[in-house]
């Protein structure tokens, strides 16, 4: 894992997380209690990878999860942001999975399935 910024960090300190539902902060727990009630290994939450700041990601399997919460993707430069640093981390060989928290929250089992298959568990 390489130091650095980018601007997703950049992104994340303007805003000063809140608990309230669907907020960065709530719904990092809501995922970690996902995984870990799943019996999944739990990942390492906020850290860089290649020089990028990542929600989740599990080293040994090359596997990242970003958390895509509405406050953090609100307009067209955040999202090209997101895809070039996915296609950076894929091309770097690490397998990238985005979950909404409306999919968190709606879906869990589909949430569970994908890590699960990426991790080849």
């Amino acid at each position: 894992m390489a130091a650095g910024g980018s601007s997703h960090s950049r992104r994340r300190s303007r805003s000063s997380p809140t608990s309230r539902p669907g907020s960065n902060r709530s719904w990092n727990s809501d995922f970690r209690e996902l995984i870990r009630s799943a019996g999944i290994p739990s990942p390492q939450f906020n850290v860089l990878v290649e020089g990028e700041l990542v929600d989740c990601v599990w080293p040994d399997r090359k596997v990242v999860a970003e958390l895509d919460g509405y406050d953090f993707h609100r307009d067209r430069e955040e999202f090209e942001d997101d895809r070039r640093r996915d296609v950076k981390l894929q091309k770097a060989g690490w397998n990238v999975l985005r979950f909404t928290y409306r999919r968190v929250d709606r879906e869990p089992a589909g949430v569970l399935a994908d890590v699960r298959h990426m991790l080849g568990r």
